[in-house]
């Protein structure tokens, strides 16, 4: 028989056991600190993340989320910084599209599939053409800033008239400007109204803007103004890296030889033009031109609006 104090017997398993229990609470504190700070670092970026989301969707970008770590966290912050710079190009496209256009009407014209895409479809459209008088002269004997001060200002006046009313700018081709308008489910009626409104309020701006050019020494301008109505191609030109929106067909040169017959201060319509606005407008006096290409002779109207005229 062996005889033993207790506490002698059991201290190496008392040992043992306090050791194993400091052990294993300590592994818990750490396992504990290592999953909250990963966890910490996780929720914040997805708070981050989700705040920043109702941010984009306001229309607000700022700055992209720094990207700390290459799991699948770093890699959702990757992509939504992918996502911002998509956008932003969106926009930038948007934007140039929505320089020239009303941005209401933009976004009409961005909800069409065919529009995003080369290619065309037949519309019958109004197309308006504005060009300087005497522009070539009166630039030779101004400097090149001067001349691209001028035009530029003028340009400034009249682009927001044609967004007005919701007029579609296909070139500037040096001192003019060709422009187009969509039916959009509207009237030929309507349609052609709408490019003859605008060609009135084009023509009206040349008085203040003819004082403003005075201010600064420049001769005053003066527009003839031809609008068409026809069956154009409508669509996508260029190529996949660089494209507009715009018209090609045989009405597109005619509405160029059409403003070629009208004086300064008018503005000249086709016949196609005339008829679905006749009750509004007054014909000042006719002309019959035989347009370059076209073997039988146009008959084009110089008209104004119509004072006594009931709005339909």
């Amino acid at each position: 028989l062996i005889f033993a104090d207790g506490k002698t017997v059991l201290a190496p398993i008392i040992r043992f056991r306090n050791s194993f229990i400091a052990g294993s609470v300590a592994l818990l504190l750490i396992t504990y600190t290592i999953i909250r700070f990963n966890v910490d670092a996780i929720t914040s970026t997805i708070r981050h993340l989700s705040s920043r989301v109702q941010t984009v969707a306001a229309g607000h970008y700022g700055e992209k989320i720094a990207v700390t770590s290459r799991d699948e966290i770093g890699q959702l912050a990757t992509n939504f910084n992918a996502m911002i710079d998509g956008l932003k190009e969106r926009d930038v496209i948007r934007n140039t599209f929505g320089q020239y256009v009303d941005p209401g009407f933009a976004r009409d014209l961005l909800k069409q599939p065919e529009t995003g895409r080369l290619g065309g479809r037949r519309q019958q459209v109004a197309i308006l053409m504005a060009d300087v008088r005497g522009f070539t002269p009166m630039a030779e004997d101004l400097s090149p800033e001067a001349t691209i001060d001028m035009l530029n200002r003028y340009f400034s006046a009249i682009i927001p008239l044609i967004r007005n009313h919701r007029g579609i700018i296909v070139d500037f081709i040096g001192d003019a400007i060709l422009v187009f308008f969509e039916p959009m489910g509207e009237s030929p009626q309507k349609t052609v109204r709408r490019a003859f409104q605008c060609a009135v309020d084009m023509q009206a701006a040349m008085d203040g803007l003819a004082r403003t050019l005075g201010q600064l020494n420049f001769p005053a301008l003066n527009i003839g103004i031809g609008i068409h109505y026809g069956t154009v191609v409508v669509g996508n030109i260029g190529s996949e890296t660089r494209k507009k929106y715009g018209i090609v067909g045989a009405c597109v040169n005619a509405v160029q030889r059409i403003q070629d017959q009208s004086e300064a201060g008018e503005i000249v319509v086709s016949e196609a033009a005339y008829h679905p606005i006749s009750s509004q407008v007054v014909s000042t006096r006719t002309i019959s031109a035989r347009l370059k290409g076209m073997s039988t002779p146009l008959i084009l109207y110089a008209i104004q609006p119509n004072t006594n005229a009931v709005e339909t």
